[in-house]
């Protein structure tokens, strides 16, 4: 084929985007979209609930594991008011990321709207609502039951 003949064919039919021969091998990149305040709040929500939940139970392992021997020292009363207080913060703080966790998933469950970040703070707000279950419930459960047996045990057998 001549050059002037594949000019002639070209100007006939111009090249539009759903002629495959045409197309790109690589794929074009979408405009970004702009993500919502919703879709921020969400996420913020989430995260914030993931981090204090994870946060309060490492800080909860490290309060409650050692009450037993601790609690017939010296300063056994002190000891034990320092945890008292330690563990009404915990529990503050986890009721606070239970609450954080269950206003985020509502407002994941209201937006109309599914984006990325969306979809990471449902997930942090699942995660969040969890783990301060979980901390909430060893609170509640394991704190009098170590305070019970370490005020009850004689010190003879302590050591």
């Amino acid at each position: 084929m001549s050059l002037d003949r594949l000019k002639k064919i070209k100007e006939k039919r111009p090249i539009s985007d759903t002629d495959q021969a045409y197309k790109p091998s690589y794929r074009v990149p979408k405009k970004l979209e702009k993500i919502d305040s919703d879709s921020r709040k969400v996420f913020g929500f989430g995260l914030a609930s993931g981090i204090i939940g994870a946060v309060a139970l490492i800080m909860g392992t490290f309060i409650m594991r050692t009450p037993i021997t601790s609690l017939y020292s010296y300063y056994s009363s002190l000891y034990l008011t320092i945890q008292i207080f330690c563990v009404i913060i915990l529990l503050a703080a986890h009721a606070t990321g239970l609450i954080l966790g269950i206003v985020g998933k509502i407002r994941s469950n209201k937006t109309t709207s599914s984006n990325t970040i969306e979809t990471l703070g449902s997930i942090f707000s699942i995660i969040g609502i969890i783990a301060n279950s979980i901390g909430l419930t060893l609170i509640i459960i394991v704190f009098p039951i170590t305070i019970y047996y370490s005020l009850s045990t004689p010190i003879y057998y302590l050591s």
